[in-house]
This record gives structure tokens, sequence and C-alpha cells, in this order.
């Protein structure tokens, strides 16, 4: 223990040793330090005390020399300037006192530029000394100018004005008039000099922004003038020529797109400059010259290098909080100017600026509208109105110009890509609303097989800055959405330039094949299937079919097959996989999250043109369907709560199932269903059902159950003396009640349905005026036909295809209106097509409500498609916005709480994103079976049959009715199913897939034995029990009995009554 103490008490004494001599020599470097500083301090003291000394004599010989000597010499003027400039070189801005000096010194420097020796001797005897003053004394009236904010803020405006004068005089070698001609070249040289160092040592175009903000802003004489001059001054590096002599040619350059860049920054970047621009300095400012060069800054991708780095506290990047009022000031300049041979690289700047852009600056914009009570004042509703620019006729017109399109009196095209330095001369021409065959002939010749000199097709570069101009705008604007793809897909045909341009450069087959030109390629595809579609939702089966506008069949079919393989490729192909909540949630906002954001818009336009082109397919056909199918796609293992991250199958399903055969997806479908009936134990449920109220007493006991209605239904019938009905139900009674059921409460006499002139069932608008608890009652159907689906059991119900949309949460356009309304559809149709002044119909945004949807006014019949829209003319300009909001309300908004209500009750029994697999001709073969005209294979119904009563499947009277069967017409096959079935077409898996199976069953003759020896035809009719897919069929002795019997039964529609 004691030796133990010991070493302890040791190690302590070293610790605290250590720890005093650290904390001796901490001190002994304090002191040190204390001393070097107090040094130092003392120097610097000495040091300003005697420049001080210094100043004040400099100042007392500058006083001298101002009384004394008053000749404008050379000699005496230049020692003026060394002596002002080191009295002021201390500080940042002159003194009050060393103010007045510089405030005698300019006059006396203007004096000379009118006539004086120390301009004439000065560039006669040392021009370098001279241009070093001057750029001296530039730089001192720029310091006092920036003090005074440029005269806004001076205490005496009149005095600093001879400052600002005197600046103007100095950077403007033209007011030199006491230069000799020969000398001009080297005044020119000198300005170029001192405008060189304001820009990088001065912040000269950052001080003159705000006070050319400040100075534009007021309507009185003083401040107009002011701004004129502040104008000119900011123009005058930018229209200078370069100093030569001090740097290199690429140096030149660099210095000069520089010069442009921070003129954009600081003086393009003022709110509404446009509005503010001087007039008399816009010639200026948009001289072929000029406005290129600033154009081209803000597109290029230039490195500033030194440049950037001698101006102080300055960096080349564009402060996010002006990118937007430099992209509205941009648009609406060049919109003024409108060059030919610019659009390549305004394009080019467009697309920098809008990929910049924060998406809250946009935001901005949309919540105020070119209407409100800013518009016409500085803020950012006035940049509405200056971005709605982009997408009128004219701007894009003259775009597409640029990208081979020509004026309609311009002579036949001569298709060269936009020099990005070659700026033409101004053409008024607006190009012409040319169909895809004229955009063919443009790029079939200049651009198919053709590159350019940076190995790219022709016009890559215009194409992708376009596009993505537009698909940007697109995203941060989505308030403006609608107007700008109104102008691309009706003003100006963009979606035929763009397919045209991709077909002849073959970029998307070159994607396809071998996956060159990714961001190109998805760029334009994406302005093209948005266009494209927006183009859709107002054209009509006729114009698509008959006029085959805006594009031929034939082009359709490739166009199928290309996006299906595009989307296969870019989407499907490498293993794309859906993005998760959580993820999408944690990367939102970042370059990542906005990437992944583009990438899901530019899926869902390419998937949703597709399922556009392949319902109009469907609805009738114009491509066969190998077009749309896949053969080389594998499925994966997926069940119910599988997710989309889990199986890729799962993930075309969703988004475009119909490269999967329909067959396969069904069989799909049904082990979905297989597995969610298994998946829990559901009870079975016993209902007692009055035959006179089957529809009543359904939603009494079955309305409530929900998703319950998965179990098994067994049902007790009450015949109309209210006696029970005899029997056990084994299936039969359940698919009676559904079948009788579902009959009654589709039919219009019901109230909740009306039928089409083509008797096709959609929801009826004025239902709560005929259904007590109407979309209780809607939501009941929905059940009972999910119930149906569920259960395998066909249901004879033909639907309007825009009511099936709606429940597949698809919305309905244009081309769906004839089979509710032709008459309205028609009427439309003229005034899309019409040619004189549409304000002269006096049409206004209502429309006439006359089904007495819920929520009509009990006084009024009319209802406003926009609010106000009574106010709101229709006219030539809006037209087409009519006409989509009056089809979509007659085919989405009318009926939409009672699609709402029927889908709600449906998707207890199936879920929704199944029924998502299919398309609405689709879905109508899932509930009543294949469509083939009434014709049916009668040898798959002959092998998937069972016999009973005595019956055999080689017995002779089966042999006559399989016969007889085979020879019937379509019509009379498909009344012959009706009759046994209740469903007149065949299931969609084949009759192997039918519940219960179909059964020919013997009925025993009534005839004597001496009528059956002298072989009597059988009299009795054949009859059906639909609820158990059954036919009782009498044996005939003859095939021509059995036809005609068969035949008179089957077109009596009748079943039970004919026994």
């Amino acid at each position: 223990r004691q030796n133990k103490k010991s070493s302890s008490n040791k190690k302590e004494d070293r610790d605290a040793f250590l720890a005093r001599t650290q904390a001796n020599r901490q001190a002994r470097q304090h002191t040190k330090h204390m001393e070097t500083s107090a040094t130092r301090i003392q120097s610097l003291y000495r040091s300003w005390k005697l420049l001080c000394r210094e100043r004040d004599s400099a100042r007392q010989q500058y006083d001298s020399i101002l009384t004394t000597d008053t000749a404008d010499t050379w000699e005496t003027v230049s020692r003026l300037v060394r002596l002002l400039y080191f009295i002021c070189s201390g500080s940042v801005s002159p003194g009050t006192v060393d103010l007045s000096r510089l405030l005698k010194l300019t006059p006396i420097v203007l004096r000379n530029v009118e006539k004086g020796s120390y301009f004439l001797d000065g560039f006669s005897k040392n021009s370098s000394t001279l241009t070093l003053q001057l750029k001296r004394l530039s730089e001192l009236i720029v310091r006092c100018l920036i003090a005074c904010e440029w005269t806004l803020k001076a205490s005496d405006p009149s005095s600093t004005a001879v400052l600002l004068r005197g600046l103007l005089v100095l950077t403007d070698a033209r007011q030199w008039k006491a230069v000799s001609p020969s000398s001009l070249e080297a005044a020119e040289s000198s300005v170029a000099f001192l405008l060189k160092n304001l820009v990088l040592k001065c912040q000269f175009f950052s001080s003159l922004r705000s006070a050319i903000a400040e100075a534009t802003s007021g309507e009185t004489g003083n401040k107009i003038q002011l701004s004129v001059l502040l104008c000119t001054l900011a123009l005058r590096p930018l229209l200078s020529k370069v100093d030569s002599s001090s740097i290199n040619a690429e140096s030149q350059a660099t210095y000069q797109s520089y010069v442009a860049f921070k003129f954009a920054v600081e003086i393009l970047s003022i709110p509404c400059l446009p509005s503010r621009f001087p007039s008399l300095l816009r010639p200026s400012l948009l001289h072929r010259s000029t406005w290129p060069r600033l154009v081209f800054s803000m597109g290029s991708a230039a490195k500033f290098g030194s440049f950037a780095q001698q101006e102080p506290g300055k960096t080349v990047a564009i402060p996010d909080d002006r990118i937007l009022y430099l992209l509205a000031n941009m648009v609406e300049l060049t919109e003024e100017s409108r060059m030919e041979g610019l659009q390549l690289i305004y394009l080019s700047a467009m697309e920098r600026l809008t990929t910049s852009l924060p998406a809250e600056a946009m935001a901005a914009v949309s919540s105020n509208p070119s209407n409100s009570a800013q518009s016409t004042s500085q803020g950012v509703g006035s940049v509405h109105r200056q971005l709605n620019i982009l997408h009128t006729p004219a701007h894009v017109h003259w775009l597409l110009r640029g990208m081979g399109g020509k004026g309609p009196t311009e002579t036949p095209m001569s298709v060269a890509p936009a020099s990005r330095d070659g700026v033409g001369a101004q053409s008024s021409e607006v190009l012409s609303t040319w169909d895809y065959r004229e955009w063919q002939a443009v790029y079939s010749g200049a651009v198919s097989g053709k590159k350019g000199a940076d190995g790219r097709p022709i016009y890559s570069e215009a194409v992708q800055a376009f596009c993505s101009l537009y698909s940007s705008l697109l995203r941060l604007w989505p308030s403006t959405a609608v107007q700008i793809l109104n102008s691309l897909a009706f003003d100006s045909p963009v979606h035929c330039c763009l397919w045209s341009w991709i077909g002849a450069s073959g970029l998307l087959r070159r994607y396809i094949d071998d996956g060159t030109e990714p961001d190109l390629t998805a760029t334009s595809i994406f302005l093209f299937c948005k266009c494209f579609l927006h183009r859709l939702m107002v054209t009509d089966d006729q114009e698509f079919y008959e006029l085959q506008r805006p594009f031929p069949l034939a082009e359709l079919v490739d166009m199928a097959l290309l996006l299906r393989q595009y989307v296969s490729r870019r989407f499907w192909g490498r293993g794309d996989e859906a993005t998760t909540s959580a993820v999408a949630a944690r990367i939102a906002g970042t370059g990542q999250g906005r990437k992944m954001e583009l990438r899901q818009m530019e899926r869902e336009a390419a998937t949703q043109l597709m399922h556009q082109l392949y319902d109009r397919n469907a609805r009738k056909e114009f491509c066969p369907i190998d077009t749309w199918l896949d053969r080389g796609f594998k499925m994966d293992a997926f069940g119910m709560d599988t997710t989309a991250e889990d199986s890729k199958t799962l993930v075309v399903l969703r988004e475009f199932p119909h490269i999967i055969p329909l067959h396969d997806r069904y069989r799909i479908l049904q082990k979905l269903m297989t597995e969610d009936r298994q998946s829990t134990t559901w009870p079975d449920v016993h209902v007692r059902i009055r035959r006179k109220y089957v529809v009543d007493d359904g939603f009494t006991e079955l309305n409530h159950l929900r998703s319950g209605l998965k179990g098994t239904v067994k049902v007790h019938f009450v015949n109309e003396s209210g006696l029970d009905e005899m029997g056990i139900d084994m299936g039969g009674l359940y698919k009676e009640f559904l079948t009788c059921l579902i009959e009654r409460a589709f039919d219009p006499s019901y109230g909740l349905f009306r039928t089409t002139s083509s008797r096709q069932l959609y929801p009826n608008p004025g239902s709560h005026l005929a259904v007590r608890d109407h979309l209780e009652k809607f939501a009941f159907l929905g059940r009972m036909l999910g119930k149906a689906i569920f259960d395998g059991i066909q249901i004879d119900l033909p639907f309007c295809g825009f009511f099936l949309s709606k429940l597949l949460g698809k919305r309905n356009y244009l081309d769906e209106l004839p089979s509710l309304d032709p008459d309205l559809h028609r009427n439309l149709m003229q005034l899309k097509d019409y040619k004189g002044n549409v304000a002269d119909l006096s049409l206004d945004f209502t429309v006439q409500d006359d089904d007495g949807a819920e929520g009509a006014s009990s006084s009024s019949s009319v209802r406003e498609l926009v609010p106000g829209g009574s106010k709101i003319e229709v006219t030539n300009a809006n037209r087409i916005q009519y006409i989509h909001l009056v089809a979509d309300y007659r085919l989405n908004k009318q009926i939409k709480r009672q699609c709402e209500a029927f889908l709600l009750g449906f998707q207890d029994m199936v879920r929704v994103e199944w029924i998502r697999f299919f398309n609405p001709v689709e879905l109508q073969v899932l509930i009543s079976g294949e469509r083939h005209g009434g014709d049916f294979d009668v040898e798959d119904l002959k092998a998937n049959t069972v016999y009973s009563g005595g019956y055999y499947s080689n017995d002779s009277t089966v042999r006559k009715l399989w016969r007889v069967v085979k020879e019937f017409s379509p019509r009379d096959k498909s009344l012959f199913l009706k009759f046994v079935t209740s469903c007149p077409r065949p299931p969609l898996l084949g009759f192997a897939s039918l519940r219960p199976p179909f059964c020919v069953h013997r009925v025993p003759s009534e005839r004597t034995f001496f009528e059956m020896l002298s072989r009597k035809e059988e009299q009795r009719l054949p009859t059906a029990s639909t609820c158990m897919n059954l036919l009782k069929l009498p044996e005939y002795i003859s095939s021509k009995t059995l036809r005609d019997k068969l035949l008179y039964s089957i077109r009596s529609n009748a079943g039970f009554e004919l026994s």
C-alpha cells in the first residue's frame, strides 16, 4: 500500500510540473505577441500620421496652384490631378472638403475637352500618362457619385451634377473636341481603358443598378433627365471599343462577354426595365451589334477568368432573386427586336435562365396574374405580362423559323442552322400554320442523314433549347400551362414540327437502338407528347380517322411502336424503379429531386399519350394489336400486397398494361382476386328476397356489408304471394338474384341510369330527383357490379365508354362526346372550324343544363364553366378552351358525384388499381364477355359442356344440337348464348372459365309409347335456367325440328315460361 501511495504522489508531482511549465510557456508567448503587436501598431500609426501630413501638404499645394496658376496647361492640370488622386486615395469616397476640390477640378478638365493644352499636349507628349490620369480622375468621380447614390442623395444635387456631366464627357471620346482626328483612335483607347477600370475596380454596374431603378421610378422632370444620363453611362462600357493595346484578341472577346454579362445581370435584371428604359436609348440597346452580345452572354457557359477575379467581392453567378426579372425583360426586349438568326442564342439563353429559375419565383408570378393591380406597376405582377409573350403565336413562329420554318410569302425553304454569331435582317413574316406533311417536306431533304459541325443532327441545339425552355415553363408555371399548350398545339403545330424533325433526324430510332442523345431525346419527346396530348383533347374521331389530322394513320402506327419501345428502354429497360414517398420527400427541392420530377413528368406524358392512342385504337382500330404488345416482356411473380418497388411487372401494369396481352392480364386479375378471397375467411351471407322488391330488399340486406360481400351469398326467394319458394341455393339462386337485381336497378325506368341513342348506359345527372339516397344506391350498385366481377359472373350491361373511363380514373375528352350528345358534338365542331368572327355568335362561358344535375338552381339551368363565365365572351382566341370546357362539363363534371359514389362501392369488392389494368373497351369485355359480333367458338363450348338427365357427349340428340348451333348465324349464336347464360357473349378466357359450367339437361318426354313407336316429334320447346347456365333440351328426332324449336325459343327471348 505504501508503494502504491508513493507512486501515486510521484505521478501527481509530474503532472503539476508539466502544467506549470506549459502555463509559463504560454505566458511568454503572450507577452511576445503583445510586444510585436504594439510595435506594429506604433509603426502603422507613425505611417498614418506621416501620410496625413503629406496629404495636408498636398492639399496646400493643390489650393495654392488653383489660386495662383490659372493657365490650363498640361503641367498645371496634370499636377492637380496627381495631387487630388493622392489626397483622396486613402478613403472610400472623398470628404466634404476634398469633394469641393474635385468639383473645382472637373470644370477645368471639361474646358480642356473643348480647347486646351491639357488634352492636346497630353496626347502629343505622353498619351499613356494622360490615359492614367483620366482613369484616376474618372475613378474619383465615380466614387463620389456612388457615395451620394449618383446625385439622388446629394445635399447639393446641382454641384454633384457637374461630376455626372464630367463622367459622361470623359467616357465619350467623340466629345473630346480638342483632340485632333489623328489622335482619335488613341482617345478611344483611353476611354476603353478607363471604362475597363470602372467596370473591374469601381463596382460600376452594381452601383448604377439601384440608381437607375430609383431614377426610373418617378415621373418628375429631374428624375426623367437623370434616368437618361444614368442609362447612357450604363451603356458606355457595352458600346465602347476594346483597348486592343493592353490585351490580346482572346482576352478582348472574354472581356466583352464579361461586360455584357455584368450589364445583363445588374441592369437588365431591374424589374420592368423595358417600360422604364428611356426610349431615346432603346435603339442603342437593341442594335444588331449590342443585343445579340447581351443575349449570348446569358446563354454561354464562358468562364471569365481573371476579369471576374478583378472585381472585388463579385462572382459570375446570377443571383436567384434576379433571374426572373432578367428572363422577363429579355423576353420583352427580344420580342421588340425579333432579329432573324438570333433564335439559337436566344433559346440557349432562355434555357439557361429557366433551368436556373427557382420554383418559388414562378409561384409568385402565378399568384400575381397580369390583370392584377400590380401588373402595370413595378413588381412581380408585370412579369406575368412579359412572360406571356413566350406563348404568343408570333413569338413561337419566330422561334420555329429558327428551326427551319419560313413565312407564308417566303421562297421555298433554304434550310441552314442559325449561327450563334451571325444575326440577319429582321423579318416580319409570321409562320403559317403548317401541318405534318409540310414540316416533313422541310426536314426530309435538309435533315435526313445529315449532321452539323458538332456531329449531331441538323438543328439539334435549337430543338433541345426550344424543348427545354417550354418544358421548364410547363413545370414551373402550371397556372399558365393551358395557355402555353394552346399556343403550341393549336396556333403553332409544334407537335408536327417536332415529330417531323425526330423522324428525319432518326433521333428516336438511334436512342432505342443504342441509347445515344438521351437528354435531347427525352426533352423533345416530352414536349411532343404534351403538345399532341393537348391537341387530342379536342380532336374528334372524324378529324382523327377520316381527315387524318394532325397525323396520317400510317404515321400513327409508327408513332405507337416507337413510343412503346422508347418507354420500354428509358423507363423499364434498365430496371427503373419507382421512387418511394420517403425518398421523394427527402430529395424534394434538391437538384436530384428536380431531375426525378422531370423524369416523372416525361414518363407520365409518354404513357398518357400511349394510353390515348391505345384507347382510340381499341374503339376503332387503326393499327394491329401487335404494335402495342411487347412479346419479349417477362413477368415476375407478385401478389396482392406487392409494391411497385418489388415488382417491375406491377409497375408496367399500372403505367401501360397494354404491352401484356389481354388474356394474360385477365388471368392476373383472377389470380389477385382469388388471393384476396383466400386472404380472409369471409362468412356466408343469407338473405331473404321478395321477388317483387329485388332491388329494395337487396339494398336493405346487403348494402351495410361493404367488403363483407366477398363471402358467399345464399339467397332465399319469397314469391309474389308472400310464400317461401322451395329449393336450396347452390349458386344458381344467387346468380338469378344478382342478374335480376342488376337488370332492374340499371334499367332507366328506375332512375339511376340513362341510355344514349345507341342504348348504352350512363349515370343520370338528375338521379337525386328520381331516387331517394341516390348516392348510397350508386355505391350499392357499384358494389354489386364489383361482386359480379369478383365471382366471375358476366352481366349483359352495355356501358358508355366515358362512364367506364371515369371508373378507371381517366378524364374524358371531346372524342367521347358523340356517344352522349351527338348534336352538341356537331355544334362544337362547327364552332371549332368556324371561319368568321366567333364573337358574332354571342356565346359566353356558360352551358345550358337541362338534365336537372344536382346543385342546379331551381330558378335557372345555366351553369358557368369558369367563375364569371356569363361575362366572358367566346372569341376566336378562346374558343378551343370553351369547347374543351363544355365537353368536360358534360362528360366529367355533370356526373362526377354519381361516378365517385359508384366507384366507392366498386372498390369494396375489387381494388381500383386492378381494374386499371384495362382500358374502357376491355373493362366492358371484363363485365360482359368477348365481343365477336355474336360469333363464338362452338368447339370450345362443346369441349367445356357437362351433361345431365341421361345425356352424354355422344348422344344422338347432343350431336344434332352441336351440328345445328354450328350452322347458326352469329346473331343466332349470340341469342343462344344469352338464352342459356343471360349474357350474349362468351367469357374472356373461354368457356372453361364459365361458372357454373354450361350444362345440357335431358327433358323426359311426355309422348306415349305408341307415339314414340310412330316416331312422332316432341312438341315441347327447349327451355333454360340462366341461374345455372342450364339448357333443358327435349329429345328431338330430326335436326330440322331441333333447329326450328331452338330458334323459336331463343328468338322469343324467354326461358322458364316456355316450359
